[in-house]
């Protein structure tokens, strides 16, 4: 977050010529002060509520809950900074990766597979994709490739979601396309059904990824977090002047 105390300011001169005055401490106090109060107010109102605006939350306190202040620190003024910005809870987070791309614009790569309505809670493509049926959670050796072998792109299919049904059970799930050509679909196949009298077979199956190898998906400048700090930023002024005011109390005590 780049924002500036504005040292022309009447009462920002009055409180810094006092500070200096009092104790060496008091005005880099009251400076790092106000720097970690305003970041700490862009992770918790001013970014939230820019991000809501910019993006659907399908995961409710995703900014604040992935989001980091690192505190200004030291005596030196001239080198104080508090720094607000991204870092998963844990591990590695796909999200909170492209969180950039999202803020500048740009190309996102690595989507070969795009959630369905279908894969999402509620079947609504404003909420988060469901638990077990993550890719994190499907894992590829569950997946059974309906390209591979030989036949018709139907006979393929079939073949693979009878495949799939007699491995996985329930967790049966199919790549590829239900009659051959368009898009391919990561599908689960929920149910199979085979007439050995007249050799015919049914299933069922729900679609819950589109794929594409490799797929870039372009993205539009957002600005989310440029504009929290512009607004977090106009109260910099302010909040110094209440550190200000703590550090003045403070030495008046001694």
């Amino acid at each position: 977050m780049s924002e500036f105390i504005n040292i022309n300011s009447n009462a920002v001169v009055s409180y810094t010529n006092k500070l200096e005055q009092i104790h060496r401490s008091a005005l880099p106090s009251a400076v790092r002060n106000a720097l970690n109060t305003t970041a700490f107010n862009v992770k918790t109102d001013t970014m939230p509520k820019s991000a809501s605006k910019a993006f659907t939350e399908r995961k409710k306190n995703f900014f604040k809950a992935n989001s980091k202040v690192t505190k200004a620190s030291g005596f030196e003024i001239k080198d104080m900074k508090s720094i607000i910005g991204f870092v998963p809870l844990s591990g590695t987070n796909k999200a909170v990766d492209e969180l950039q791309q999202q803020e500048d614009g740009g190309t996102i790569g690595g989507r070969s597979f795009i959630p369905t309505k279908e894969a999402r809670v509620g079947g609504s493509m404003d909420r988060q994709v469901r638990v077990n049926l993550r890719m994190s959670a499907i894992k590829s050796k569950r997946i059974i490739n309906a390209e591979k072998g030989k036949g018709s792109a139907k006979q393929r299919f079939v073949r693979a979601a009878i495949k799939a049904k007699q491995l996985h059970g329930k967790d049966a799930f199919v790549l590829g396309n239900k009659w051959g050509g368009g898009k391919q679909t990561l599908s689960r196949i929920d149910r199979v059904a085979i007439n050995r009298k007249d050799k015919t077979v049914s299933f069922k199956r729900t679609p819950i990824y589109t794929y594409m190898p490799n797929r870039k998906v372009k993205v539009a400048r957002t600005n989310f977090m440029k504009r929290a700090s512009m607004e977090s930023g106009l109260s910099l002024e302010r909040n110094f002047q209440n550190a200000a005011i703590f550090q003045l109390k403070k030495f008046a005590k001694k």
